[in-house]
């Protein structure tokens, strides 16, 4: 038996390079994860993964740091991938990211800001499953990825193709626990939980309501600022 940590990244202002610490992680962001963290120090974890993105690695970092284990980059772990002219507001931009992930119109089909479907999505986690069962020498591995992408690996193990996208909410900084026995085959050992908050008593709120309040809070610093493209800091 295999077993697959599955982890959302902590909060993040999406600062990206201007980030106090280069983690992309809010204060309350990094106390999320150093909780999850001291959940990990009795976990023998093999292999460390992570999303490219930089909010990912940062709290896969934090895990890893303990345990004296590298974080290996998995591209294919990305958040769902957007397609935005250059000179876009990013205050649109985000505007676009929140009715994704809110509206109950949203299929298997519709791009993601113009960008990757989560039909897409799933193509890509299903290859990256694939390779990672396929990869000898773990036992216990941490992946930590996005909320999109967590949804999408969600949908893989579950064997969901069609129909409603999950609505399976993936708190800030969450863990899932998925095993795998010797011919593939996954089970939900665990879902969304939070170290930080166990029995979610201050988590009422989607997380998409979260990430709204957290772009609001910054909504002066993003006024009139542009989108210049992830080719120039494919880590954003």
């Amino acid at each position: 038996m295999r077993r697959l940590y599955l982890m959302r990244h902590g909060e993040t202002l999406y600062l990206g390079r201007q980030s106090a610490d280069g983690s992309d992680l809010t204060p309350d962001g990094r106390r999320q994860i150093e909780a999850a963290a001291e959940l990990f120090r009795a976990v023998p974890l093999d292999l460390v993964v992570s999303s490219p993105m930089r909010r990912a690695v940062g709290t896969a970092t934090i895990v890893a740091a303990s345990r004296g284990l590298e974080v290996e980059r998995i591209p294919e772990l990305r958040e769902l991938t957007p397609n935005v002219s250059d000179g876009m507001l990013l205050a649109e931009v985000f505007s676009q990211v929140l009715r994704f992930f809110s509206s109950p119109t949203v299929t298997w089909d519709t791009p993601f800001v113009g960008g990757e479907t989560f039909r897409e999505l799933r193509a890509r986690l299903q290859r990256f499953l694939a390779n990672l069962l396929d990869r000898p020498g773990w036992t216990n591995a941490l992946a930590v990825a996005h909320g999109g992408t967590n949804m999408g690996l969600f949908a893989c193990v579950l064997g969901l193709s069609e129909g409603e996208i999950p609505r399976l909410e993936q708190d800030l900084g969450c863990i899932n626990v998925i095993d795998f026995d010797d011919t593939g085959r996954a089970l939900v050992r665990l879902a969304n939980l939070s170290a930080h908050d166990p029995l979610k008593a201050d988590l009422r709120e989607p997380s998409f309501e979260r990430l709204r309040r957290v772009l609001e809070a910054r909504g002066e610093a993003l006024a009139g600022l542009r989108w210049q493209g992830v080719e120039r800091d494919p880590e954003v």
